[in-house]
């Protein structure tokens, strides 16, 4: 053999290994831009979720308001159908909001306003529909519910903001 075909053949061979380290760190780099977007779209995805069930919740008293303020008159069947709504789609971002978070203690506290939320939205719906109930709810006991999950909602969506800065710090 040659010297210049030794010669050629150690080039082929450096050419061949620089190619397979190019190659594995184009996928290692695609890799971790995929878990740097997800850690960045994360608790991006928490906080629009539990600011929208916040502004779901908020509609929904105001209808409630509404309603039982007589200023928009409608038939219960009607009513029924709007909470359930407003109620379907406050457990939808909240339960985007449990499936985003990124410690158990966000987890908790979301499942924990999901709790309350449900069952002011059945309390809702018993106080404006009036369905087999021999007493009403209390408007108060109403209203304190309402107070304490819109407190509860707001310290969720800001402990995911800064949980975001702190991913947004590390990476």
């Amino acid at each position: 053999m040659t010297i210049k075909n030794k010669l050629l053949l150690i080039f082929i061979s450096l050419i061949t290994v620089f190619s397979s380290l190019s190659i594995y760190l184009v996928s290692e780099l695609n890799e971790q831009g995929k878990v740097t977007i997800y850690a960045f779209n994360q608790p991006l995805n928490a906080i629009n979720s539990s600011r929208s069930a916040g502004d779901i919740f908020t509609k929904a008293s105001r209808y409630a308001d509404n309603v039982l303020s007589m200023s928009q008159p409608q038939k219960k069947e009607n009513v029924l159908a709007k909470i359930d709504s407003f109620s379907h789609l406050f457990t939808q971002q909240l339960n985007k909001t449990i499936e985003n978070s990124l410690t158990e203690e966000l987890k908790s506290e979301s499942k924990a306003v999901l709790a309350l939320g449900d069952k002011w939205f059945t309390n809702i719906k018993f106080h404006v529909a009036s369905v087999g109930q021999s007493k009403l709810i209390s408007r108060i006991e109403l209203e304190a519910a309402h107070h304490v999950i819109q407190q509860r909602l707001g310290p969720v969506s800001y402990t995911h903001l800064r949980a975001h800065e702190t991913v947004l710090d590390l990476v």
